[in-house]
């Protein structure tokens, strides 16, 4: 894989490093844009995932220790939620390796046209006011199913389970996206760790992502006060959905001719 990429490829990384930043900081689902992005630069569908969640790993631990300190896990059972997620991510992660790559280059573009059609019907910003689950319930059934695909697949986990957290444990939107960060590192660890022991993390791409997106972030910030992120949501979701419409209809075509 590594021989075959140009310094074109690796500027093409950096670039796809910063405008996954700028999302990210703006209003989130980066990876809506940056998996069909690396899949049709030529990056393999699971080498795709492995080197998004290394590169994901460092801003997600870096955010559950910002929250940790402003003391925003108070009522959850933190510490043993991680730990369920981790047992379920590390199944996901080893289903995924266990999936023929033909059928997963058709159904990541159907996942991430689903995905982005639902982000345009949820709102984020909606708190929820009740509480549906009790935080032991919610560790037994709703963990090990965000585990799971986060192990998996893991496209918008991060929207996913702030989403859940807001809407099933009636948190604040601040307090549910604090609550995800934890479980998203533990995710992304794990999976990490097994993606990395079978050479499917491609740390030159994920370097080269990961040293612009910090700038990214900061332009991002400031973009995000301009426009507002609802614009910014459907610019997002209008070029993730054209790219995985162009992904799905080469991987229909493949198909055929196979």
């Amino acid at each position: 894989m590594l021989d075959q990429l140009e310094l074109i490829h690796f500027a093409s990384f950096a670039l796809l490093g910063f405008v996954g930043g700028m999302i990210n900081a703006c209003s989130g689902g980066a990876a809506l844009i940056l998996v069909p992005a690396l899949l049709f630069l030529g990056i393999g569908p699971v080498e795709t995932i492995a080197t998004l969640k290394f590169q994901a790993l460092f801003g997600s631990f870096t955010s559950a220790c910002y929250f940790n300190r402003k003391q925003l896990y108070t009522g959850q059972p933190v510490l043993s939620n991680c730990w369920i997620a981790m047992l379920f991510s590390a199944l996901g992660s080893l289903c995924l390796l266990s999936i023929s790559v033909k059928p997963l280059e058709l159904a990541i573009p159907v996942l991430l046209l689903a995905l982005t059609l639902s982000s345009l019907l949820v709102d984020p910003e909606k708190a929820g006011n009740r509480l549906l689950l009790t935080p032991q319930q919610f560790q037994r059934y709703v963990v090990p199913a965000l585990g799971f695909y986060g192990g998996v697949f893991g496209v918008s986990i991060g929207n996913i389970s702030a989403y859940v957290f807001n809407q099933l444990q009636g948190l604040s939107l601040l307090r549910s996206v604090a609550a995800s960060k934890p479980l998203i590192f533990a995710i992304n660890l794990i999976s990490v760790i097994i993606f990395t022991a079978n050479s499917l993390v491609i740390f030159p791409v994920a370097v080269s992502m990961l040293a612009t997106q910090i700038l990214g972030a900061l332009v991002g910030s400031k973009i995000a006060i301009s426009l507002g992120s609802k614009l910014l949501r459907l610019l997002i979701a209008a070029s993730s959905i054209l790219m995985a419409t162009i992904l799905l209809a080469k991987s229909y075509n493949s198909l055929i001719e196979v």
